[in-house]
């Protein structure tokens, strides 16, 4: 090999080099940006994962008449039907509730939440009194509750869930999701509803610390679902709650959805704005407050 032709290979050599370098560089530098700005993939559990399956015998409808909270019966006791729906999906996401005051008496139920004994996501919520629990499932490896969370920062957190009776396709959940503080709630929502294929179908601007939105989507045996969700940020966390049911259901729950994701209320959030349930003596129309 002469001089020259180690010279021309190893410039060709080195620019290579180069080239790839800068390559790299470009490549770290648009992975570190997007993850500031919330853009890293989130791994959201498909919701219909958490349905159950229905049980053989198909469900009997309440008896409860007015006032039931079971999907499928109105609030005056009809039945639901099997036709076209034609729905204003801007009718479940209100900031305030014309819930009768006995209904909310009678039928909901004002908890406080603590999952794994962890303060960073104790939170309080209106939710049905006959609704059963799940205890969230969450296996840790060694190190405790925190240290899961930051080596697994783009799996949610589950908090709590509640099933409806006779409903399985109807259930409360709450959830908590690592997002970087230069993310907007907006910005989370945009990616949560694409990780699981759903589309916003009432976007409400955040306001006193929480954002309020109606998204649908499909189950995996192609079932329409809404969900009527709540969205707060708390330090590094957003958590929220998911209130999900058939869409054909939905209708019958709205009022009772409405007010559970105005009432969700994270402890540790800062700035948030206070909730309360006044009734009106003269009318007897319960609103909210904030």
């Amino acid at each position: 090999m002469t001089s020259s032709d180690f010279k021309t290979k190893a410039k060709n050599f080195f620019s290579t080099l180069l080239n790839l370098c800068i390559l790299l560089l470009v490549s770290a530098g648009t992975f570190v940006g997007g993850y500031a700005l919330g853009l890293h993939k989130i791994k959201v559990p498909y919701l219909s994962d958490y349905i159950k399956a229905p049980e053989e015998k198909p469900a009997v409808a309440s008896s409860a008449g007015e006032g039931s909270l079971t999907p499928g019966i109105g609030a005056a006791g009809s039945a639901t039907t099997a036709t076209p729906l034609n729905l204003d999906y801007s009718a479940f996401v209100k900031s305030s509730t014309s819930m009768a005051p006995g209904m909310i008496k009678d039928k909901l139920i004002r908890l406080k939440f603590s999952p794994y004994a962890e303060p960073s996501f104790n939170f309080t919520a209106i939710v049905p009194k006959d609704w059963k629990a799940v205890p969230p499932q969450l296996h840790l490896d060694p190190g405790g509750l925190m240290a899961n969370l930051d080596a697994h920062r783009d799996t949610p957190v589950p908090l709590a869930q509640f099933d409806a009776p006779g409903a399985p396709e109807a259930l409360y959940q709450a959830q908590a999701l690592y997002v970087p503080p230069e993310a907007s709630l907006d910005r989370f929502y945009e990616q949560y509803t694409q990780a699981i294929n759903a589309k916003i179908m009432v976007d409400q601007p955040e306001t006193g610390g929480r954002k309020n939105v109606l998204f649908k989507y499909t189950t995996k045996d192609g079932k329409p679902m809404l969900t009527r969700s709540v969205a707060v940020r708390t330090g590094n966390y957003v958590m929220y709650l998911n209130c999900c049911a058939l869409e054909k259901d939905f209708p019958a729950l709205a009022e009772a959805y409405n007010l559970s994701a105005l009432s969700f209320t994270p402890e540790k959030a800062s700035g948030l704005a206070p909730f309360e349930v006044a009734v009106d003596e003269g009318t007897g129309a319960a609103a909210v407050v904030k």
